[in-house]
């Protein structure tokens, strides 16, 4: 469980230097693939929150 909130920080991260420092506003597709690794380690995370209750409440 440690993993994926180690690569949501540094993907969270990347992006809000690259923002703050308009390094990449002119590569919208480096942006986009960023925010598409957040929404999915996001998804990660909340997968395995309700597999974990799931099991759990059995």
């Amino acid at each position: 469980m440690q993993t994926p909130l180690l690569i949501l920080v540094v993907i969270i991260a990347l992006k809000v230097l690259t923002y703050s420092l308009g390094v990449l506003e002119n590569l919208p597709f480096i942006q986009r693939l960023l925010t598409a690794g957040i929404v999915a380690v996001i998804t990660y995370l909340i997968d395995r929150l309700f597999t974990q209750v799931i099991a759990y409440s059995l």
